[in-house]
């Protein structure tokens, strides 16, 4: 009985290996296929994706190789095209004619202006071919502007009703509208339409001539005239900013050399002792050399530019006011030497008097009054002397409510003939926009280095 169930337990041991071996065989199986089921995909998807990338760059090539070719036709197209300016007619029916050459110089389009009745002794007109510029070419005609198509000839605008002259010289903006001028001309401003934008003779009355060359900087038009000079324009406005002229060249080199030579004169300590110092007080006294001076100045505005003029106050610092002393000196330069000279022949009591420049208006203005008399004197201020204009003497008192209050009256002239209220309140209002400064700039090297230029 023991052996029985000992086989049986021998059997069951077999069976049950017999089993696990067939499921272990059939795991392995199972196994091997899922990796060759792996390795299939995996490679399938390698290959999918080496497929779809060449695709792509093949694509690419091809898309290069597209734009390439159409930039080449492109470039083939914009420089296949040269138009040149062929004839101008030498009969009276004036005519010019422009065509548009290919690649073999062969004439792919030609264009010719309507014929003009042209008299042989005319002036400021003649035919240009001004400049191919994007597409579109510029031209001239007898003071008439033309635009035509490059590729095809064909006319896409044009002025007929203004007269551009020749075009002697041109420019164009940044938005491609064109600038012109020629000799005896306006300077003209055309849009791309050729719409005429703005045009004047501010230039030609001014003299300049013959323009040789016209450049854009910034807001401006710069128009060089050679020897006539250069001229500058807002190209906006079509204002004049500036113009240089030979004579302005040399004024300018002149009014810098003026300055040059002042500037060394105020620093040095003789020439201002010697030239724009007191030698006597108001009581024709002469000044010790010991007496101590001080100068301030002013400087006036140069609008001519001429020369450069400066006002200089000396004034005499004593300890007694009573006998304080000043006078003004006109400094400038003439005939390759600094000039002064002095506003009378002696010198102002400084508690009486005073005296104020306008340097905008270049006008002096003397003011005395002492002893219930006074006197209002004003003066130009020239380069090399002060000139009276209008001077009036009168008496004064002062009201006894208001003691600030003067009250004038006997006026007089210099020459002792009477003058009414009205005529004086004439000679006042002559000078009412006048603004009148005292001289406080001390004459110092710094000071002149600053302030005289």
């Amino acid at each position: 009985m023991e052996n029985n169930n000992f086989q049986k337990d021998v059997n069951d041991v077999e069976h049950n290996e017999q089993v696990n071996n067939v499921k272990s065989k059939n795991d392995i199986k199972k196994t091997v296929i899922l990796l060759v089921v792996v390795l299939v995909l995996v490679l399938a998807i390698g290959i999918g994706v080496g497929y779809l990338m060449s695709k792509n760059e093949g694509n690419a090539n091809k898309n290069a190789s597209f734009t390439n070719n159409a930039n080449q036709n492109i470039n083939q197209n914009a420089n296949e095209i040269e138009v040149v300016k062929v004839v101008s007619s030498e009969n009276s029916a004036r005519q010019m004619i422009v065509e548009g050459k290919g690649e073999n110089n062969d004439t792919v389009w030609s264009y010719t202006t309507p014929a003009e009745n042209v008299p042989d002794e005319i002036v400021n007109r003649g035919q240009k071919l001004i400049e191919t510029r994007k597409g579109k070419v510029y031209l001239c005609d007898w003071g008439k502007l033309y635009i035509l198509d490059e590729q095809t000839g064909k006319v896409l605008a044009k002025n007929t009703d203004h007269n551009m002259g020749a075009a002697r010289v041109y420019v164009f903006d940044e938005n491609d509208n064109l600038y012109t001028v020629s000799y005896l001309s306006n300077l003209d401003k055309f849009d791309t339409n050729a719409k005429l934008i703005n045009s004047t003779e501010e230039v030609w009355n001014k003299g300049f001539v013959w323009p040789q060359n016209m450049t854009l900087s910034g807001n401006n038009l710069i128009i060089d005239y050679g020897e006539e000079g250069v001229v500058t324009v807002n190209k906006d406005t079509f204002k004049i900013v500036a113009e240089r002229t030979q004579q302005n060249t040399e004024t300018e080199t002149e009014y810098n050399t003026a300055v040059t030579e002042i500037k060394k004169c105020f620093k040095d300590e003789e020439w201002v002792k010697q030239n724009i110092t007191m030698k006597y007080n108001q009581f024709n006294q002469p000044i010790g050399e010991n007496e101590k001076h001080k100068h301030t100045f002013i400087t006036l505005s140069n609008n001519s530019g001429d020369k450069p003029i400066i006002v200089v106050e000396d004034q005499l610092l004593d300890d007694y006011n009573y006998c304080r002393a000043f006078q003004l000196y006109v400094v400038s330069f003439e005939n390759g030497k600094v000039i002064a000279n002095s506003a009378g022949d002696y010198s102002n009591h400084a508690e009486h008097c005073y005296m104020k420049v306008d340097p905008n208006n270049r006008i002096m203005l003397y003011a005395y009054g002492h002893m219930n008399s006074g006197c209002d004197s004003y003066s130009k201020i020239l380069f090399n002397k002060f000139e009276k204009v209008d001077t009036f003497y009168y008496r004064y008192d002062f009201d006894e409510n208001n003691p600030e209050e003067m009250i004038r009256s006997e006026f007089k002239t210099e020459d002792n003939k009477t003058l009414t209220e009205d005529e004086v309140k004439r000679i006042e209002e002559k000078y009412k926009n006048c603004k009148f400064y005292d001289l406080n700039t001390e004459l110092t090297a710094s000071n002149v280095d600053a302030y005289v230029k």
